[in-house]
């Protein structure tokens, strides 16, 4: 059995239907903006709503919290052979933790600075993020480079778009 070309033949018939189409598609643009500003409307109320009930929950939970911590410091010497002590409801610990930071008056821009100057050593610990220039490349092949040798080619590909004229549509809905 052969394979058949099943061929459509385009919805609209006329530029004037076309024109058509893009009045309802700004339309309905316009309604689901209008829809999506009014449930946005909702959910605002509702978070406010219920960050002024949770209010006063997340308070005592923080000051909790705070008692917790200021307990554990003041009996600091209960993890000396233990870092972790456990409960029925829960567990407390102290963890060492390192960060990096700058020495006094430093700031990571002057550490930055500093680690250029020492040359390879210091571009050890420096990150580089590295990525192609897709645009200085797509500019290189538009001016007639040949582009093979690096492995890309400028692809060209005729794309649809369409733009609703706002202007009209508001005349008209004024109109009405």
């Amino acid at each position: 059995m052969s394979r058949t070309k099943v061929s459509a033949e385009p919805v609209l018939k006329d530029w004037n239907e076309v024109n058509d189409a893009l009045r309802e598609i700004g339309m309905i643009e316009r309604q689901v903006a209008f829809a999506e500003a009014r449930m946005n409307e909702r959910i605002d109320a509702l978070k406010s709503k219920y960050d002024g009930e949770a209010a006063p929950t997340q308070a005592r939970k923080l000051r909790l919290e705070k008692d917790i911590e200021e307990f554990c410091i003041a009996n600091k010497t209960d993890f000396e052979r233990t870092r972790t002590k456990y409960f029925l409801f829960g567990e407390v610990s102290f963890r060492l933790v390192r960060t990096l930071k700058p020495q006094g008056r430093w700031t990571w821009a002057r550490v930055l600075e500093h680690l250029k100057n020492f040359g390879q050593r210091g571009a050890d610990y420096i990150r580089i993020a590295e990525s192609v220039d897709r645009d200085s490349l797509r500019d290189l092949a538009i001016a007639g480079e040949d582009m093979t040798d690096l492995g890309v080619r400028l692809a060209t590909t005729d794309q649809f778009g369409y733009k609703i004229n706002t202007e009209s549509l508001d005349e008209q809905a004024s109109k009405t």
